[in-house]
């Protein structure tokens, strides 16, 4: 048994201080499933299920995924007036509306408050937001500016 190896070695395998081996536990793949886009990926492994996507931005927590993240959990805590966790849910389900009605429930002299407790990684879609809600009320002030002239014009 002479060789390129001591007969304790096996090849691939390091030595510690001591005389133990250092193996790496096995790995194995039961199914691997593709997005219809092809940017992302998933496999379920024996370490769990392994998230990939080439979109840098794309920032996904397995923890957020909770079945108590519901549009009727939202309103409950916001009927609590827990909104940072209200706008938080709503920010994960990722519906428009319900985030609106968080958001629109904040008081004003609780804003600082609520927008420091918005988790970091949700900050784009909720800005985003944001911008998109300023937007759209700009030209609903606008016109109803315009509908005011026109009934001001029609009135005289």
């Amino acid at each position: 048994m002479g060789g390129k190896y001591p007969a304790h070695m096996t090849p691939g395998a390091s030595q510690r201080q001591d005389g133990a081996r250092l193996n790496r536990p096995e790995i194995t793949c039961g199914c691997i499933g593709f997005s219809s886009t092809g940017t992302e990926w998933a496999a379920a492994t024996t370490q769990g299920l392994q998230i990939f996507s080439l979109d840098e931005s794309m920032m996904f927590t397995p923890t957020d995924l909770d079945i108590t993240i519901t549009p009727q959990a939202v309103q409950k805590a916001i009927s609590k007036q827990e909104y940072g966790l209200a706008i938080n849910m709503a920010l994960h389900l990722g519906e428009q509306n319900v985030l609106k009605q968080a958001i629109d429930a904040v008081p004003l002299t609780s804003i600082d408050i609520v927008v420091l407790s918005v988790d970091v990684r949700m900050l784009k879609p909720f800005l985003t937001h944001i911008a998109d809600e300023l937007v759209s009320n700009i030209l609903m002030y606008i016109i109803n500016i315009y509908i005011l002239i026109c009934v001001v014009v029609s009135l005289e």
